[in-house]
């Protein structure tokens, strides 16, 4: 039986030919020579294209390898090969090529396909000038960014360029920088502006206070940015300053902070107010906590204060005068109040701590540790509250933290200096411990 007819690049009248020519000298080579005819077919072993797409006027490799055949032809268009190699081919369109080996058993055949896609013209990701307003003689920066791009150039006396990087120009007017970008499917360009202005005094992009509201004894932070100038200060008491950035200020009393930038061409001034509470009608400032609150007979609580604005600071049971800051561990026998009392020229503050003194020891909650690392930050600065509890239900922390979970150690970010309290609860009661984060 003839072997079949396979459709491809070239006529089905040329295939049958050559595939009858080709057995046909087999056959008559086997039987003058004396030789036994192959048992098997040809096996293709590989036949592949790399890559399997290609833009148009791309280069794929076709590969093929083949054992025990006597005529192997790949078609369309390349005809009769070696049984193994490779060939660089240029698609104008997609293609399945087919290769075909026979002997005198057989013959068997593969495909391989490669697609080929519309090539498209290059796309401009990126292409600015920065900054797009100088005065003369300054420099802006060319930024550009592009893809797809056989060729790229800039006018202006640039001239060719990579597809990606920056280029700084000097300007003495306003100037417009055009680049182009090429493949073998078209050509894109685009433009910016820069535009040479005169020179002015400097800019003040922002000047603030950060509380603008604070009472006495805490800190405000400034916070300034600057362009164009040469010089610049603040006032009262900051002095000269660089073109960004910020100062912790401790002001005592309503304060306007005056920020002033100088260059050649002149000066320009920013205020910044933090107010105060007013010196004839502020009181002082009182923070008062026991940890643990809860107690077994026998055992001690710590007392906690902080104390901002005072002139004398009490406290009763016997412990008379303190510090406007400190601790005080106390061992009452029985539920016990104490009365911190604060007084200045405008009148006392009063705040109570309670001590309760319950029965069982262990039937309460046990605050095995409660810190801050560190214990003393920066505004804008963090700490890492750390707390070990046994015994407990549940567990909160105060202020703004609440429940945390579990295993957690928070960080918080405290603006001015924070006291937080521990709260553990059980079914028997709670207990707290206090930590004081010092932010200066």
């Amino acid at each position: 039986m003839l072997p079949a007819i396979y459709s491809g690049g070239i006529s089905r009248m040329k295939r049958f030919i050559f595939l009858f020519l080709s057995l046909l000298v087999v056959l008559i080579a086997g039987c003058t020579q004396g030789q036994s005819a192959p048992t098997a077919p040809p096996v293709i072993l590989a036949f592949s294209v790399s890559p399997l797409s290609v833009t148009t006027g791309g280069t794929t490799t076709l590969l093929w390898n083949v054992t025990g055949a006597t005529s192997v032809m790949i078609d369309p268009g390349i005809g009769q090969v070696d049984v193994a190699g490779t060939m660089d081919l240029q698609p104008t369109q997609s293609t399945t090529y087919t290769i075909t080996a026979l002997n005198a058993a057989g013959v068997v055949t593969k495909t391989a396909s490669v697609a080929v896609v519309a090539a498209s013209p290059p796309v401009i990701v990126v292409y600015t000038a920065t900054p797009a307003t100088v005065t003369a003689g300054q420099s802006a920066t060319l930024q550009w960014n592009i893809t797809g791009a056989t060729a790229v150039s800039i006018d202006q006396g640039i001239g060719k360029v990579d597809v990606a990087g920056t280029r700084p120009v000097t300007l003495s007017a306003t100037t417009v920088y055009t680049i182009s970008a090429s493949n073998a499917a078209g050509s894109v360009s685009k433009s910016v502006s820069v535009t040479v202005g005169q020179a002015g005094p400097p800019t003040i992009n922002s000047f603030t206070a950060d509380p603008s509201e604070i009472v006495t004894g805490e800190t405000s932070t400034l916070q300034w940015d600057i362009a164009g100038a040469k010089t610049i200060s603040i006032s009262p008491g900051v002095g000269p300053v660089s073109a960004s950035g910020t100062r912790v200020v401790h002001p005592y009393t309503t304060t306007t902070y005056t920020l002033t930038a100088t260059n050649s061409n002149g000066s320009v001034t920013a205020p910044a107010t933090i107010t105060l509470p007013s010196a004839t009608t502020a009181k002082p400032v009182v923070t008062f906590t026991t940890s643990p609150s809860n107690i077994t007979a026998g055992l001690s609580s710590t007392l906690q204060w902080n104390v901002t604005g005072a002139t004398s600071i009490s406290i009763d049971h016997g412990i008379g005068i303190v510090e406007a800051t400190g601790t005080q561990a106390e061992s009452p026998a029985a539920t016990t109040t104490y009365v911190l009392i604060a007084t200045n020229g405008n009148g006392n503050t009063t705040a109570s701590a309670t001590i309760t003194v319950g029965g069982t020891t262990g039937a309460l909650p046990v605050v095995n540790s409660f810190t801050a690392n560190p214990s003393t930050i920066g505004v804008g600065q963090s700490s890492i509250l750390q707390y070990s509890v046994t015994g407990a239900t549940s567990v909160s922390i105060d202020p703004e933290i609440g429940a945390p979970r579990p295993f957690q150690q928070p960080e918080v970010f405290p603006t001015k200096t924070t006291i937080y309290t521990l709260t553990a609860i059980n079914g028997n009661g709670s207990v707290t411990a206090a930590v004081t984060v010092t932010v200066q």
